[in-house]
């Protein structure tokens, strides 16, 4: 979209300041550079993200808490030997 819109801004802007020819070249832009450094931007915050929330961590420690809330609540001993 930007490419397309940076080449018709050149045009408005050659035509008010000068009578003349004017060529779309003159005001192509190659973004190839900033969509990478976008990319491996997005990419280095969805790691990030993933890494800070710890999912799986946080899973754990819920169901060892909710494993003992249940054994307190019905009075289980899981150190006795099964026979």
């Amino acid at each position: 979209m930007i490419e397309e819109v940076i080449p018709k801004l050149g045009y408005a802007a050659f035509q008010s300041a000068a009578a003349g020819s004017y060529t779309p070249s003159d005001y192509q832009v190659n973004f190839a550079l900033n969509y990478w450094i976008g990319a491996i931007c997005i990419l280095g915050g969805v790691i990030c993200l993933i890494s800070t929330m710890n999912v799986v961590r946080n899973y754990i420690r819920e169901m060892n808490i909710r494993n003992r809330a249940f054994d307190e609540t019905h009075n289980y001993d899981d150190t006795r030997e099964l026979k």
